[in-house]
């Protein structure tokens, strides 16, 4: 029996790690909204360490499009810290820098105004979440960088997923639940419980790595076997009929999960 156990945490370990965010960086981007910008301007991301993924301080990857006094501009200026350019920067007089692919852990945010030749750059911060959305203010004394990051949003897309999954999956229990033998409270507050803890652990990830279709079917199929076997138990501190039991628990979750597919391929704003 011992020997079973160890085999299965192996197997769901197998399957849930390639799913813990280790190697999706390139999914990982810093976002920076820019208040106050007139005229032309440019910016970047300088880095604390000296490369990030495909990103260095040797290889060129400034835009075609930019003017050559802006490109020798970026190339001679030199941070204070002894942060390091990585030979690249964006035209973000419109008001917003998007580094989409490996951005730097650790950064300033330098932004070059063209039309007066003049450098402004941010104190040091460092990504914080999947897309680590920032905001930059210009201010006569110079950038102020806060993090600009939705909590009312991500806080109400967990709630919605909890209602939807733990409402749905309550429904269906009581559905095939005989009134005079079980107590409808119990598939209520279980399914409650158990749908609160997984939309938390949703949102967790998603919040530093993102969560997709991969993610939700090699992650969460683990948390829905056990919880069909608790439910199994508790259902049967009511009633003697095993059989009725694990039909309500496995129908009940079974429903919920693939519903849940259903809406991370076709809806996955919802859980990102």
């Amino acid at each position: 029996m011992k020997n079973i156990l160890a085999k299965t945490l192996v197997i769901m370990l197998i399957a849930i790690i390639p799913s813990l965010g280790l190697f999706n960086g390139h999914y990982q981007e810093t976002i920076v909204e820019i208040e106050g910008i007139t005229g032309t301007c440019y910016g970047t991301l300088l880095s604390k360490s000296p490369g990030s993924g495909g990103w260095n301080t040797k290889d060129d990857h400034t835009p075609t499009y930019a003017p050559d006094s802006v490109k020798e501009a970026f190339k001679e200026y030199t941070d204070p810290d002894g942060y390091y350019y990585y030979n690249y920067f964006q035209d973000v007089s419109a008001g917003l820098l998007q580094w989409t692919s490996y951005p730097p852990e650790n950064f300033k945010v330098l932004l070059y105004f063209e039309d007066t030749d003049t450098f402004m750059s941010t104190e040091s911060a460092k990504r914080y979440s999947l897309a680590s959305p920032y905001k930059v203010q210009i201010t006569n004394d110079g950038l102020i960088l806060k993090k600009n990051y939705d909590y009312i949003t991500f806080i109400l897309k967990l709630l919605l997923r909890i209602l939807i999954s733990a409402g749905l999956a309550s429904l269906v229990s009581l559905f095939y639940c005989k009134r005079h033998t079980y107590k409808p409270k119990r598939f209520i507050i279980t399914n409650i419980i158990f749908h609160v803890l997984v939309n938390i652990y949703i949102s967790v990830f998603s919040f530093y790595h993102g969560f997709t279709i991969v993610e939700y079917i090699s992650t969460l199929w683990a948390p829905y076997l056990i919880f069909v076997v608790a439910q199994c138990y508790f259902y049967n501190k009511t009633t003697d009929d095993i059989q009725s039991s694990f039909v309500i628990a496995t129908a009940a979750d079974i429903t919920v999960y693939g519903l849940g597919v259903l809406l991370v391929d076709n809806i996955p704003s919802l859980f990102m």
